[in-house]
């Protein structure tokens, strides 16, 4: 018998196995988004099935992965170890522990699963999809409750009333600013055999509901997400395109019309971040200034401290800050660990997609890339008024949106690699 049969056998089973893998992990990560905002059981059924998938892929096929690709792991292990150790060098480790304990599979690892899903143009166009199947429904959802707030009468004027979509409250504003970006690139991603009109309608269709949603939600944070999402857009792409200066032109004219009392200088100066959150935030990182109280401690500490807030009866369990979070939670040198790990993939993906994005005319993935690029560009924006970091949604769709973004830029430069 030859010696060649057996290792065929086995060459073919791991590529079996591979391939099973892969099906999971497809599965996983469009189940995932698609049903994202339906809460956290769904949530679960696709991330668990998609990082099995991806345990499958990388141990039978790391070599063609994108997570070998991938030149900064290095930079999120370390920032790893930095969560790690400060659970450790804490005023109390409980609070790290638990942020840990309940991220590293919802949102962490969900960064490589994002990566490796997007192996291909025709998945990346399936998540595009997904996004937007998932922002309309939600979009929709806003709509009936506005329908239903326009009923009530004078009492209830649209807009008077906050809309959450099936959120809880109106952190799906959030949401919004993160899905919103992606599928402005809706026209490129829609099928080029169907008349330029109909990709425009569908675009369109796609839209209104979110955008309709996102200023009833009244989210601030959330509109500034999106615009800087469209700025950070146009400047990757080098130049205006129709869709991001439309949608960005959109979100001004909301944040005008839709809930002007929410922007009145007198408002934001008074705000309960500014007024007691954010000074009292310092207050702790002026304390422990070179490695910070420990993960999610600012809660603890400001009262072991004896600060309290001048006006809110009660202040958050977080600084509002992601920057301040981790500035007063592991002091300066986490800080400057956590600001590497946010940026340094970011500074890769602009140099690798900005010139690309004009030049490459073949390929729509430098398009898609620089949307999901944008992005996360606009959620770091919203960090600097945003929630707790270690919310679980909102890291861990932070991080797909990222993993996406890199793993369409590792897959495009090896297919121009091959090619060349």
């Amino acid at each position: 018998m030859s010696v060649s049969n057996p290792l065929k056998r086995v060459a073919e089973k791991k590529h079996s196995i591979s391939d099973f893998g892969r099906m999971c992990l497809t599965f996983g990560m469009l189940f995932y988004v698609l049903f994202f905002p339906l809460g956290i059981s769904f949530r679960e059924i696709g991330n668990i099935t998609g990082l099995v998938g991806l345990a499958v892929v990388l141990l039978c096929d790391y070599r063609q992965s994108n997570v070998r690709l991938y030149p900064f792991k290095w930079s999120y292990f370390v920032f790893i170890a930095l969560i790690i150790f400060k659970i450790f060098h804490s005023e109390y480790s409980g609070a790290g522990y638990y942020a840990l304990r309940t991220n590293w599979y919802k949102g962490f690892l969900i960064f490589f699963l994002a990566m490796e899903f997007v192996n291909s143009e025709k998945n990346v166009r399936y998540l595009i999809f997904a996004f937007a199947i998932m922002g309309f429904y939600e979009g929709v959802v806003g709509v009936v409750q506005g329908i239903d707030l326009i009923n009530l009468g004078p009492e209830g004027p649209l807009f008077k009333h906050r809309l959450v979509g099936t959120f809880s409250s109106a952190r799906v504003g959030n949401l919004l600013a993160i899905v919103l970006p992606i599928t402005f690139v809706l026209p490129v991603a829609l099928p080029r055999k169907w008349p330029t009109w109909v990709r425009w309608a569908t675009a369109v269709t796609v839209w209104l509901p979110m955008l309709f949603l996102l200023f009833g939600a009244g989210t601030r944070t959330g509109y500034i997400g999106v615009v800087v999402s469209c700025l950070a857009f146009l400047v990757i792409r080098g130049g205006a395109s129709l869709f991001f200066v439309l949608g960005g032109a959109l979100v001004l004219l909301g944040l005008i019309f839709a809930a002007p009392e929410r922007w009145a200088w007198e408002v934001i100066s008074h705000d309960n971040r500014v007024v007691d959150v954010w000074p009292i935030a310092l207050s702790v990182f002026r304390e422990f200034p070179l490695l910070g109280s420990g993960i999610d401690t600012y809660d603890v500490v400001h009262r072991s401290m004896g600060l309290f807030p001048k006006v809110m009866k009660q202040l958050p369990h977080h600084p509002h800050n992601i920057y301040l979070q981790f500035l007063c939670e592991t002091g300066v040198v986490g800080f400057v660990i956590f600001i590497q790990y946010l940026f340094f993939p970011v500074w890769w993906l602009y140099l690798n997609i900005k010139n690309r994005v004009k030049c490459i005319r073949s390929s729509s993935n430098w398009i898609y890339a620089a949307a999901f690029l944008s992005s996360y560009v606009g959620y770091l924006a919203s960090g600097f008024t945003g929630h707790n970091y270690f919310r679980s949604w909102w890291l861990g769709i932070s991080m797909l949106v990222l993993g996406a973004a890199i793993g369409i830029c590792l897959h495009s430069l090896r297919t121009v690699d091959n090619k060349s």
